[in-house]
């Protein structure tokens, strides 16, 4: 497909890419000049223009032979909202309340989606630009004039709950629509039509709720199509029935995790997410430990519940986690999953192994140590510090990781037996070590003015900002997280 998609088309198809062009550019200035004459907020033009520029793409897919105009619109395009955005032209395709990349990811999804499915599958950019189209449209449309809306702030935006259920519901009806008109409804089970734009739908609607700053031009559509290319384009790795399955179980536990305050509404969305592609591309193999991490770790949270409240403050975040932090200790861990399908010649698992490991290791370690009688100290200096303190280390915590280690390890036994086991265990604790050296060294940690507390919180009594005191700002326990998982997942790539 790589070289195909740089052959030249006839000549005919760049005049018409260049009439799509002229016609889009007349949208923006015809939304511009609504915006003026009526006074209107900056968002019914920009989903005036999100919406017809969808239509006007999708119906014309047919007069093209080759990818290569529709890739070049979508750079272009992309190119013009960026420089529109840094000169302030063509404000009525633009957020003026917050600063939003939506117009300038809006046309490189499309391009992206083109360079994936052109030749594979063009109905999949057909139905998630119509998804970007309506569905988004319908979230944002809903939850503005909504009257009384139930509002949540997931990230830097305010979203709605009557918004994402239009979304899902605005989603679902178009899905299903497209395939009922691209599949053979005689033949192929109406379960099919419907586990597949169930799950589409419900996809592309948690990463519209936790995306913020219009990337949720980038993540739903393309969530939507990775959905549609796993039940439209089967193959030897996909089961579309486990696929399925790993949907509704990630609905089920993300749900109970939530009333058990395991979760925040945000983290069960994002173990939703998770959920599709552990168990949906990974099956028990790569689900199970996983879930070992999870239950146990937020089973330790509880333990030593007195004494553990006593490092709230010192703690960036505490109680039930959200979806930065279930992203933090499970985003690595996916990625390989994925890596795994779309590379099916490279074996993912003992790196995934030592990415779960290494989050289980530093869980443990933190949930553990603080309970424990014995010095902590900080690493490398071996500083005495306070039990909690970013960085710290002690013998309790370092064996809590060990052990911790040890059950992931023995959590995959059914598969590869104890084979790895040792390996597991040195990438556990390479794990919770580099997360101790970053925690000790450039994680930010914060004084408040007010009652002098040192915390890892941005915010501390009574909404008072913090002030940094050490480290870079940018660098939260989340950030560490990441790395924890990534140096154990990099540990067993050198061990094999």
């Amino acid at each position: 497909m790589g070289s195909d998609l740089w052959e030249q088309p006839p000549e005919i198809e760049w005049w018409i890419a260049a009439g799509l062009a002229t016609a889009l550019a007349g949208l923006l200035g015809i939304a511009d000049l609504i915006r003026k004459w009526f006074s209107l907020s900056p968002e019914f033009p920009r989903k005036f223009v999100h919406i017809t520029a969808a239509l006007l793409i999708v119906t014309t897919l047919d007069l093209f032979t080759r990818p290569l105009p529709l890739i070049a619109l979508g750079a272009v395009f992309a190119s013009i909202n960026a420089l529109s955005m840094r000169t302030g032209f063509l404000k009525g395709i633009h957020l003026t309340q917050r600063r939003s990349y939506g117009t300038v990811l809006y046309p490189l999804t499309f391009g992206i989606l083109v360079i994936l499915f052109w030749y594979s599958k063009p109905a999949i950019i057909v139905m998630s630009m119509l998804v970007l189209a309506f569905g988004d449209s319908a979230a944002a449309i809903v939850g503005q004039y909504q009257r009384h809306a139930t509002v949540y702030h997931w990230s830097s935006d305010e979203k709605s709950v009557e918004g994402s259920m239009a979304m899902f519901l605005v989603s679902f009806l178009v899905l299903f629509a497209g395939l009922t008109q691209i599949l053979d409804v005689n033949r192929i089970p109406l379960e099919f039509v419907l586990a597949c734009a169930g799950v589409a739908a419900a996809t592309g609607t948690a990463w519209e709720a936790l995306s913020s700053r219009g990337f949720d031009n980038l993540t739903a559509p393309l969530s939507v199509a990775f959905v549609l290319s796993c039940f439209l384009l089967p193959n030897a790795r996909t089961d579309i029935q486990q696929l399925t399955i790993g949907a509704a179980l990630g609905i089920m536990v993300a749900v109970a995790s939530h009333r058990m305050a395991m979760l925040s509404a945000s983290g069960a969305v994002a173990t939703f997410l998770l959920s599709i592609v552990v168990f949906g591309l990974g099956g028990w193999k790569f689900t199970l430990p996983l879930v070992t991490f999870f239950v146990l770790s937020s089973l330790l949270s509880k333990a030593g519940a007195d004494r553990k409240a006593r490092f709230v403050d010192m703690l960036d975040k505490a109680g039930a986690r959200d979806h930065s932090q279930v992203f933090a200790n499970g985003g690595i861990a996916a990625t390989l999953v994925l890596l795994g399908y779309w590379f099916p010649e490279w074996d993912p698992y003992p790196a995934y192994l030592g990415a779960v490991a290494a989050v289980t290791a530093d869980t443990w370690g933190t949930e553990l140590g603080i309970l424990g009688r014995w010095r902590t100290v900080l690493f490398p200096s071996f500083k005495p510090v306070p039990p909690g303190t970013n960085g710290g280390v002690s013998i309790v915590g370092v064996g809590a990781g060990a052990v911790g280690s040890l059950v992931i390890a023995l959590s995959a036994f059914p598969w590869i037996g104890m084979t790895y086991a040792g390996s597991i265990l040195l990438a556990g604790l390479a794990g919770t070590f580099a997360d101790s050296l970053l925690g000790s060294t450039i994680q930010s940690q914060f004084r408040c003015p007010a009652c002098r507390a040192v915390t890892g919180k941005r915010i501390h009594c009574n909404h008072q900002p913090t002030v940094l005191e050490k480290g870079w700002g940018f660098v939260n326990n989340n950030t560490v997280n990441w790395v924890c998982a990534g140096t154990g997942a990099g540990v067993m790539l050198v061990l094999g």
